[in-house]
């Protein structure tokens, strides 16, 4: 490499970019600049010897030079690259970093849309990844964090959209990744978040529709899940939790819509399952909650459109059952724990016959809900239990409240039993209708 020109987008003494090109010593060191052909003058060209290089306040490369970068040199001491530095640089192919670089902040859009970028490795040095950092660099198949990486955040859409992105791997001191970091990378299928994460908050979006990611290990230092962080991973067929995992809130639509998932433990730390958290997985035949789970609430939608669940253990410990919690789910038997108060309008309804024929064409066995001694049930929602494949119920003396309709075409329901003692004090019009102990 010693003596041979190559293109450089460097900094000058005015804050200004430049394009020219620069020669390198046996050490790798720059040793000379030659002016390129773009009209900068070569005053305003900053000669670079032994590595040293300036710290700037703000840099842009100006727009009618973009197409001009092609390899891009960062001496050691750059401690940022500031916001916009090198977006949209069609050309830009390798970007190098000195030896011992002292870089800590990539800034917002530094290198967003360099579509000819095929390879990135990150210095050691580096805290901060800015929003849209690498976002949109469609050539990009290959990211890199060097050993002992001291990167803490990876900022709002700083990969999105790299469409060539196979597969990455987290530096254990990274904190946060947050939303939209890995949206839509549409080849990365492998996900790696290295030993002893320190890892808290996996961010809204952090890595929906990437389509070929099929299986991911959330580190156990992970509090919360945001919402849609792996939504529409159509090929996400594995999830696992670290044991002794922290994670306490699993976000809306976390999950949703991971049609080739199959089945998931849940944290015995989770408190709260969001809104469609895992709502329309349709291949989703197993849920099981850890031991002695903390769980609070299962939100509204929560397992709504899960066509292949049909058992599930709700833990003791849950006081709310959102509306449509599981509607649409093919449930056989539910045991509602004594410590839930509410059941929201139409959170088991539809678990009809229709929805779980056997692959031999037979239905399966009837549904059966039962309730666990010394209920603290007091509401049931409208339509909770609309068009369920029901034979018999017996509702638990603490209920004070059937809704409208709340078991209306159960059409195989012929016998309601209300414990003694009940404190029902109202049945909503049409609560029962259409359900042949009636006729």
């Amino acid at each position: 490499m010693v003596g041979k020109i190559l293109t450089l987008a460097i900094l000058s003494a005015s804050n200004v970019f430049c394009s020219c090109e620069y020669r390198l010593d046996t050490a790798g060191h720059v040793i000379g600049i030659v002016p390129g052909d773009n009209g900068i003058a070569a005053g305003r060209q900053v000669v670079i010897i032994n590595g040293q290089g300036y710290n700037v306040a703000s840099m842009k490369l100006n727009d009618r030079h973009k197409q001009y970068v092609i390899d891009v040199f960062i001496p050691q001491d750059i401690i940022q690259i500031p916001d916009l530095a090198f977006k949209s640089c069609p050309n830009l192919k390798a970007i190098a970093f000195e030896p011992g670089s002292r870089l800590a902040e990539i800034g917002n859009n530094a290198f967003c849309e360099c579509s000819s970028l095929r390879s990135i490795t990150i210095p050691q040095s580096v805290r901060s990844l800015g929003e849209a950092a690498f976002a949109g660099c469609l050539g990009l198949d290959f990211v890199a964090f060097a050993a002992g990486s001291q990167l803490d955040t990876i900022k709002e859409f700083a990969f999105a959209k790299c469409n060539s992105l196979n597969a990455i791997t987290i530096p254990q001191s990274v904190i946060s990744l947050s939303g939209w970091a890995f949206e839509q990378c549409a080849s990365l299928n492998s996900v790696t978040f290295e030993a002893s994460s320190n890892l808290h908050t996996i961010g809204d979006f952090a890595f929906n529709r990437c389509s070929s990611l099929n299986a991911i290990t959330i580190p156990q230092s992970v509090t919360s899940l945001g919402e849609r962080a792996f939504s529409g991973c159509a090929s996400l067929d594995n999830v696992t939790f670290e044991a002794g995992s922290n994670l306490d809130i699993i976000g809306k639509a976390a999950f949703a819509e991971c049609n080739s998932l199959n089945a998931i433990t849940i944290p015995q730390s989770v408190t709260s399952l969001g809104e469609w958290a895992f709502g329309l997985c349709a291949s989703l035949n197993s849920v099981t909650f850890e031991a002695g789970s903390d769980l609070d609430i299962i939100e509204d939608f929560a397992f709504d459109g899960c066509r292949s669940l049909s058992d599930i253990v709700i833990p003791n410990g849950v006081t709310q059952i959102g509306k449509y919690a599981f509607h649409a789910c093919p449930l056989q038997y539910i045991n509602i724990p004594s410590s839930v108060t509410h059941i929201g309008g139409l959170a088991f309804s539809d678990c009809s016959p229709s929805s779980r024929i056997t692959p031999d064409g037979s239905i399966g066995n009837r549904m059966t809900v039962t309730f666990a001694p010394n209920s603290n049930l007091q509401t049931i929602d409208m339509r909770a239990f609309y068009q369920c494949d029901l034979e018999s119920i017996i509702i638990p003396s603490s209920v004070t409240s059937i809704d409208v309709e709340t078991f209306a075409d159960c059409t195989n329901l012929s016998s309601v039993t209300f414990e003694q003692e009940s404190h029902l004090d109202t049945i909503g019009i049409r609560a029962f209708c259409g359900c042949p102990m009636e006729r």
